[in-house]
């Protein structure tokens, strides 16, 4: 199943740097504008973080977008921001936020009922650190989460993307993404540990050269929207490597296509 090289996830890192290197300034405006957005959205009680959420795969879609244009050497503006909505299949787009969410309150149920007891004892301000080693079981939770999280990121992955570019139907996409990551497994695997070197040793550097306390304000202000930028660079390069160029791909669904 896994005769993809597992280099070929080093590969799509390097892909991405290169791709964000051709137009660094418009993509980092591109991902402070949707960083001061989701913000926006959480000012809303509740509902703000939950459309937010929702919303995930619909401005993914934008970034995806705008790492076309990239290619096909265009400027990069805000506008590009909303591009994900341009879309016949929007609710699809929505159906897979509404489902990511749907995970994350499954992730964090089975947080709730590994460290419930541990997060009482919090709020009663009673924890001492061998209650709290008494009222948390590490490997349940480590278990329960990879069982639920990593399936499901597998299935999520390449899905937007077959939705917005290929418009598959959700199920079939869901399908797809899953198992193209299933038989490439040693190569994602490769990327994803090649990213969270990078991320680690990063954030080594420059807190032996900044100091913790500079060191947050940096990664708040900067260091995550490079690091949700680029990665998502080098995740356009893993689709185009099983899938093709986008660019190539028809923009309206054919009459069949449903």
């Amino acid at each position: 199943m896994n005769r993809l090289p597992a280099s070929t996830g080093w590969l799509w890192i390097k892909q991405g740097f290169a791709l964000f290197l051709k137009q660094p300034a418009g993509l980092t405006m591109l991902v402070i504008a949707y960083s001061f957005l989701v913000q926006l959205l959480s000012l809303i009680p509740l509902a703000g973080q939950v459309v937010a959420v929702i919303l995930t795969p619909v401005f993914g879609m934008s970034f995806m977008q705008a790492y076309v244009r990239v290619e096909q050497g265009q400027r990069i503006t805000v506008a590009v921001l909303f591009d994900g909505f341009r879309t016949p299949d929007l609710s699809k787009l929505l159906t897979l936020g509404a489902l990511y969410m749907g995970v994350m309150a499954i992730v964090m149920g089975i947080a709730w009922l590994n460290m419930g007891d541990l997060l009482m004892s919090m709020q009663k301000q009673e924890v001492t650190a061998e209650t709290a080693r008494g009222q948390i079981n590490l490997g349940a939770l480590l278990f329960w989460t990879l069982m639920v999280y990593v399936p499901a990121g597998m299935a999520f992955f390449f899905s937007p993307m077959l939705v917005y570019w290929q418009h598959m139907k959700l199920g079939k996409a869901l399908f797809f993404s899953f198992f193209t990551i299933y038989r490439a497994l040693r190569a994602f695997l490769v990327f994803q540990l090649g990213w969270a070197g990078i991320f680690i040793f990063t954030l080594q550097v420059l807190g032996m050269l900044l100091g913790p306390a500079n060191l947050m304000l940096l990664m708040r202000a900067l260091l995550w929207p490079l690091a949700f930028v680029i990665f998502q660079c080098s995740a356009y390069a893993s689709y185009k490597h099983f899938f093709g160029s986008p660019a190539e791909q028809p923009a309206v669904p054919e009459k069949t296509a449903e």
